[in-house]
């Protein structure tokens, strides 16, 4: 278990990142992308938007959240945590098995990433760019794709700022009700979101050129007194010919929120040693 770990902790600073946002290419903007390619040709119309805005209020600055991860492919591991979201700013992760304690953590800022294993005595810290390929993305994106609340890649403004940036059209099938595409993209990647009903986040699909879309899908929606979140995100993906397919699983009704978290610093110890962002994805088979 111990080794399966081992492979594990540096492998899921990887996932959080590549898993969407792998093959972004350039930042580079198009203005027509090819919407069908995403989620396929829709019909006329539009839903009401302040259902829409009202559903992601943007008036929360912090959330503090127990969390458990659950890795199915290419291995079955289950491990619990927490996750402390400072609103743009960090984002912090922290994983423990019993006995143990704290086997690892991961830390997002909007410019770097920092993964320390416990186990092994060794971490990653890597520049954000260097990850996202290029692409814009944003530590902002990547909070709100956990959560489960639509984005435009690369920007901090709240959603009521940008929904006119946004194609919302009904679904050419009844589920999901709604198509929520980005009027504007980064050239090499196409993206768009699925909503229900209620306006509520469905999936988000991502596709880079010819290859095969990449899917977070959202369940359990919750209602709070700063707006909707999704309680799982489920992300299925191929990185370096290896299948991925995990979920994590947020417990809304243990968070803390705003004045009641306190980010937290996180250092590499001393005797520590670096692994090369090249070896990443090279983990990720041999887990």
């Amino acid at each position: 278990m111990l080794r399966l770990f081992s492979r594990f902790l540096p492998a899921i600073a990887a996932l959080i990142i590549v898993a969407v946002f792998q093959s972004c290419g350039s930042a580079k903007k198009s203005a027509a992308p090819s919407q069908s390619s995403v989620y396929g040709a829709t019909a006329e119309g539009s839903p009401d938007t302040k259902t829409l805005l009202a559903n992601y209020s943007p008036n929360w600055e912090k959330i503090q959240l127990p969390l458990t991860l659950r890795l199915r492919q290419p291995k079955s591991i289950s491990v619990s945590g927490t996750a402390t979201f400072d609103r743009g700013n960090s984002l912090t992760i922290s994983l423990r098995f019993p006995i143990l304690g704290e086997i690892g953590v991961v830390k997002l800022t909007p410019d770097s990433l920092l993964a320390i294993d416990k186990i092994n005595r060794k971490y990653i810290a890597e520049p954000l760019d260097g990850i996202v390929s290029g692409c814009p993305v944003s530590a902002a994106d990547i909070q709100n794709l956990l959560l489960g609340r639509p984005f435009l890649i690369g920007s901090s403004d709240p959603l009521g700022r940008m929904v006119g940036k946004f194609d919302i059209q009904p679904s050419p099938t009844s589920k999901p009700a709604w198509l929520m595409i980005p009027r504007v993209q980064p050239s090499a990647i196409e993206y768009g979101f699925s909503l229900d009903e209620l306006c509520r986040l469905v999936s988000v699909a991502a596709k880079a050129g010819s290859r095969e879309p990449v899917v977070a899908t959202y369940a359990d929606p919750v209602s709070t007194a700063f707006g909707v979140f999704s309680s799982t995100v489920s992300l299925s993906a191929t990185v370096a010919k290896t299948p991925l397919d995990f979920s994590l699983e947020w417990n809304f009704s243990k968070a803390k929120w705003n004045s009641d978290v306190q980010p937290r610093s996180i250092s590499v110890p001393k005797n520590y040693s670096r692994i090369p962002a090249a070896s990443l994805m090279k983990l990720l088979p041999s887990l």
